[in-house]
């Protein structure tokens, strides 16, 4: 009960070289995809990308598991990932490798909302960029905010 069954629409495949992130949970599960794929959470999706080692994913409709490493590298291939049918209300997800994520409608949508969130942005970047992105950024509201009362 409680699982929504979809109709695949399309699978989706093309042709991919850049990072990959790879995920291990502490029941031995992996999986590795694009940083931008949606992964399902206690407190929603989020991309792969952005998980962090200790937190909880699901690997079912109501079961978690704890992720003990993220890694990336380099891969030079194709990725694939789902088209599911949206017309009935709920969350497009399914499972691949036994832990719950979201099709590529959820991962466009993802993408959109993160386009101008900062703390994501930043936490795709190296540690060693932080300070840099941060100086950046105060630099462009402050040029932004004189912009405003120029115009005034």
């Amino acid at each position: 009960s409680g699982a929504i069954v979809r109709s695949v629409q399309a699978t989706l495949a093309q042709p991919y070289t850049g990072p990959v992130t790879t995920l291990t949970l502490n029941t031995g599960q992996t999986l590795t995809g694009a940083g931008t794929h949606p992964i399902m959470t206690p407190t929603g999706a989020v991309q792969l990308a952005s998980l962090t080692v200790g937190q909880q994913v699901y690997t079912g409709s109501t079961t978690v598991a704890s992720v003990t490493s993220i890694t990336s590298s380099q891969m030079s291939g194709g990725l694939f990932n789902l088209w599911l049918d949206a017309s009935v209300t709920g969350d497009t997800t399914f499972l691949a490798n036994g832990i719950l994520v979201g099709d590529y409608q959820m991962q466009v949508a993802l993408i959109d909302a993160s386009e101008n969130n900062l703390s994501l942005a930043k936490a795709k970047l190296p540690s060693n960029l932080h300070t840099d992105f941060d100086s950046c950024h105060q630099d462009l509201a402050a040029k932004a905010n004189s912009k405003k009362k120029a115009a005034r």
